[in-house]
């Protein structure tokens, strides 16, 4: 029997404050947790409410902290999810390097294609974008919101990828 993902989770984490003289802030938010199961679910919604529900609440200087965004998403992930996050780190070797955002998303990349299964996701969005036709069942306001969807898929820093987005998809 498959476990049934949960609508959501409650997360705690200290909020750091701008001014030294202040304590951290017990704060919490709802996230939908990942679970490894599928790419489109981190990026539609664990990534997402991660970014609105938990990185919106903090000071903006504390947003782009690589420390705290890699203390912060793990709490957010659940099962294989937390097991493959923690084999990306070791094999980027992320505790000797300096924790910034860049790495931060380049360690999101290393997860999404691992869950996939697949190298450069973008690629390989890139070119479903252009060789997909739209479902006989699907109406032409789904198939351009779907492909819409895709297109801010590929823009996002969520996917890795060498091609560069054609001009017209």
């Amino acid at each position: 029997m498959v476990p049934e993902q949960p609508s959501q989770i409650k997360v705690h984490y200290l909020a750091p404050s701008v001014n030294q003289k202040e304590k951290a802030k017990d704060m919490t938010a709802y996230v939908v947790p990942d679970q490894a199961t599928h790419v489109e679910y981190f990026i539609h919604f664990t990534h997402q409410q991660f970014v609105s529900n938990i990185l919106g609440r903090l000071e903006e200087s504390s947003r782009k902290k690589g420390d705290l965004l890699f203390e912060l998403l793990p709490k957010c992930l659940q099962g294989a999810g937390v097991t493959i996050w923690s084999q990306i780190l070791e094999e980027l070797e992320v505790e000797k390097k300096t924790k910034d955002e860049d790495l931060w998303y380049a360690c999101i990349q290393r997860y999404l294609e691992e869950v996939a299964g697949l190298k450069y996701l973008k690629d390989a969005a890139i070119r479903f974008l252009l060789n997909s036709k739209k479902p006989l069942e699907m109406t032409p306001h789904q198939y351009f919101r779907r492909r819409s969807t895709i297109v801010g898929y590929i823009e996002s820093k969520l996917l890795r990828g060498n091609i560069a987005m054609p001009m017209q998809v």
